[in-house]
């Protein structure tokens, strides 16, 4: 028997909604636009540069809390780096 998180998720595709996709170059096109650097980003959000460019260029999708910290360092909403496919 699926879990309560599980069965969301199984209910969801079996409705045929698809999922989030998280979007990391959208985080890039606002460093770009803001004129930032992932070192002054690293700082802003209080996480390493590494953690950061394994999202940017190897699209790994960070936990939820990270993905707040950068959406407030940036100034959008966390939502802003998900799309539906």
């Amino acid at each position: 028997m699926a879990k309560r998180g599980q069965k969301h998720i199984v209910d969801e595709l079996k409705s045929g909604l698809r999922p989030y996709l998280f979007k990391p170059d959208r985080i890039q096109e606002l460093l770009d636009k803001k004129l930032m650097n992932v070192a002054v980003l690293s700082e802003i959000c209080g996480m390493n540069q590494a953690g950061l460019f394994r999202v940017l260029k190897d699209g790994s999708q960070p936990r939820a809390d990270t993905i707040g910290k950068i959406a407030a360092a940036l100034g959008v909403k966390p939502g802003h780096f998900f799309d539906r496919d």
